[in-house]
């Protein structure tokens, strides 16, 4: 608008001097009529489940840009934001959802912007949101079965996976359902898993908004319990504390001996951390530092009580016994092919923290099976020291 404004002046001097009649109202009106700057040209977008990011060509002689956003109830453009760079994310928009945007270059005067010539409209759709609630439904040695919620519009699902070690998920396959059993994995290891819904345009997928990673770990051996939270799995009964503690994602783990009821036990005790909160954890190993029983405690922030539960129910079916332990409401599965019992309990408003614990009869020391040859099923809960 200066080069303008300079230009009319200019040539209002040579009219005066050569004496051609001047108007000076009509010509600056006329000429700062025709100068409005360009529309911002190129403009492409790219997408997530809920944002849009426009990029455009920079327009000569704009001091900022403003974007608009059609509202198709009101039947018009709205203003969204005003900005300085040549690029602007939406935000807070619907997944799966088109939208048509504008942008105009702004030029100031004073503390005041005067808006330029409106661009060509820009289509965007977002993308469709990360699939939910995903989580390790079950495991084995080699797999571990994955289910997530399913996405409204989703021609189908592609599974990543990583060992923990790696830095970089990798595609495991498509798949056409809200679940996937993960083969081919190693006994006792740690992997990192994600989804993301597709959409087909022909015969090609086109990927969607990835999920959260999470964590799971295959059983080192035959899997003592599995629950279908994916939150209550203990590592297999009779392999040594110092794996079983790796399998379990134990850090900075601390070697004990404790007396409970006469019996001297060592315990590998440390934590872990689930949904990034950090969990209890305790093994029991005997005098081979053989694995043969283990203990974890969660709080409110990573689950409830009444959804472990029923996880755990879901997993092992009707429990065998029910009963009450110094105010904790608590719940006993047997398992006779494993020689085995799995214990849940929480206080009975379940309101305090949930425990979970297992024990191997099998690998137990010899001491603690005499202790215990009676036909009363012992309060396992007690050979720990949490």
């Amino acid at each position: 608008m200066k080069k303008t404004r300079i230009l009319g002046i200019l040539l209002a001097g040579v009219m005066a001097v050569t004496g051609v009649p001047y108007i000076a109202a009509p010509l600056i009106t006329e000429v700062s009529a025709a100068s409005k700057l360009a529309a911002p040209t190129g403009i492409s977008g790219s997408t997530t489940d809920t944002t849009v990011k426009l990029s455009w060509k920079a327009v000569e002689g704009a001091d900022a840009y403003r974007v608009y956003k059609y509202n198709s109830s009101a039947k018009k453009y709205e203003t969204i934001q005003n900005v300085s760079k040549t690029s602007c994310k939406v935000s807070g928009l619907t997944p799966n959802t088109s939208y048509v945007f504008k942008v105009a270059a702004l030029v100031k005067s004073g503390s005041k912007y005067s808006a330029q010539t409106l661009s060509k409209e820009i289509k965007a759709k977002t993308k469709l949101a990360a699939p939910a609630n995903l989580k390790a439904a079950s495991k084995t040695d080699t797999s571990i079965k994955l289910t997530w919620s399913a996405v409204s519009g989703a021609a189908a699902y592609r599974v990543y996976y990583t060992k923990k070690t790696d830095n970089d998920l990798k595609v495991y396959k498509n798949v056409s359902t809200a679940y996937c059993n993960v083969k081919g994995l190693t006994a006792g290891t740690t992997y990192g898993f994600a989804v993301s819904a597709l959409v087909k345009n022909g015969s090609k997928y086109t990927e969607q908004t990835v999920s959260s990673a999470i964590t799971a770990s295959t059983s080192g051996g035959t899997s003592n319990n599995t629950a279908a939270s994916g939150l209550f799995d203990l590592p297999a009964f009779g392999t040594s504390g110092k794996k079983a503690a790796s399998a379990l994602g134990m850090k900075d783990y601390q070697v004990v001996e404790q007396e409970k009821n006469g019996i001297t036990l060592k315990a590998y005790v440390g934590n872990i951390v689930v949904n990034g909160q950090p969990c209890v954890a305790e093994l029991l190993v005997n005098d081979k530092d053989v694995y043969f029983a283990g203990l974890l405690v969660y709080d409110q922030t990573v689950t409830s009580f009444s959804s472990a539960l029923s996880a755990v129910k879901a997993a092992n079916g009707t429990p065998m016994m029910t009963y009450n332990l110094m105010g904790m409401e608590m719940y006993m599965w047997m398992n006779k092919s494993l020689d085995s019992v799995i214990l849940i309990g929480a206080d009975a408003n379940g309101q305090s923290m949930t425990i979970y614990c297992g024990i191997g009869y099998k690998y137990a020391p010899d001491e603690l099976k005499k202790a215990y040859s009676g036909s009363e099923m012992p309060d396992i809960t007690s050979f720990f020291n949490v």
